[in-house]
C-alpha cells in the first residue's frame, strides 16, 4: 500500500468514527458514551472544535490540500457534513440544534486547516 493510500485509509477510518459518534449520540446514547465531556465546562464545545477540527485537517491531507477558487476542497466538505448534521438535529427528538456547536465546528475547521497548511509550508 503506497504512503497515499495509508493517507486516505487513515482519514476514511477517522470520518467513519465520527460518523459512529453521530449515529450514537443520535440515539441518544452520549451521556453513556461521553459521561466527561458533558461534564467538563464546554466540553462539547471542545469536542466539537477537536473532532471537526481534526476532521478537516484529515480531509486536507486526504485531499492532498488541492483547493478551488483558494478555498481548501476536503475542509470545505466538512464544513458542508457539518452543517449538515447540525440542521438535522432540529428533526430528532433525541438532538438539539446549537449554533455554539457550529461556532465550535467552524473555529476547529480553520484552526486546524491553518495549522495544517502551515506545517505543510503553504
Amino acid at each position: 500500500m503506497t504512503r497515499r493510500a495509508w493517507i486516505r485509509f487513515a482519514c476514511a477510518a477517522y470520518l467513519a468514527a465520527i460518523v459512529a459518534i453521530v449515529v450514537i449520540a443520535g440515539l441518544g446514547g452520549t451521556h453513556e458514551m461521553f459521561g466527561l465531556v458533558t461534564r467538563l465546562p464546554l466540553g462539547d464545545k471542545i469536542g466539537h472544535f477537536v473532532l471537526i477540527g481534526g476532521l478537516a485537517l484529515a480531509a486536507d491531507l486526504g485531499f492532498g490540500f488541492r483547493s478551488w477558487r483558494r478555498v481548501p476542497v476536503g475542509p470545505a466538505l466538512v464544513v458542508v457534513l457539518a452543517l449538515g448534521e447540525e440542521i438535522s438535529q432540529l428533526f430528532l427528538a433525541t438532538r438539539s440544534f446549537d449554533l455554539g456547536d457550529l461556532a465550535a465546528d467552524a473555529l476547529g475547521v480553520a484552526t486546524f486547516t491553518w495549522l495544517g497548511r502551515r506545517a505543510r509550508g503553504g
